[in-house]
Order: C-alpha cells, then structure tokens, then sequence
C-alpha cells in the first residue's frame, strides 16, 4: 500500500511509483535455502514454472519500468515469483 500511497502523492509531479514483488530468487541471502534440497524442491513444486528464478529475472521488468513503455503505469504491483503467489500460498 505504500507503493500506492506514493503514486497518488507524487503523480500530480508526473511521478510514478510501482512495486516489484521478487519471488524465491537464487542469491546469496537465499543460498541456505537453495542448498536446503527438501526446501529447494517443496518451493519449486509450488512455483507454477517449477523454478527458482534467478536475478536477470528481474531486469526485464526493471527496464520496463524505467523506459517509456511505461509511461502511463503507475501504482501497481509487478510480481516476479514464476507464479509462487498463485500456487504456492
């Protein structure tokens, strides 16, 4: 909701707030986990795409927000979870 909070404030400036929701991604922080191989695999199974992502899963939308191409985007929330937000939960 902060997200959203801030677009409404800041879109009278032609400022534009949106969100990514990372999902489980492989990085150093999640390396425990990834290594875990009952965890690795309980979270792959519950991810539509049955993977974890990795970090240049995430440029695309990052450069998607940053450009033009979504100039008349603003307040929304972009999940990159391979689909974890709607099979795993």
């Amino acid at each position: 909701m902060l997200g959203k909070a801030l677009a409404r404030d800041w879109g009278i400036y032609g400022i534009r707030v949106n969100n990514l929701g990372p999902g489980y991604i492989k990085t150093d922080m999640t390396e425990a986990s990834f290594k875990n191989k009952k965890t690795m695999n309980e979270r792959e199974e519950r991810t539509i795409l049955g993977r974890w992502g990795e970090v240049d899963d995430l440029i695309g939308p990052c450069i998607f927000l940053a450009s033009d191409a979504s100039k008349y985007i603003t307040g929304q929330d972009i999940y990159i979870d391979g689909g974890w937000l709607y099979k795993g939960l």
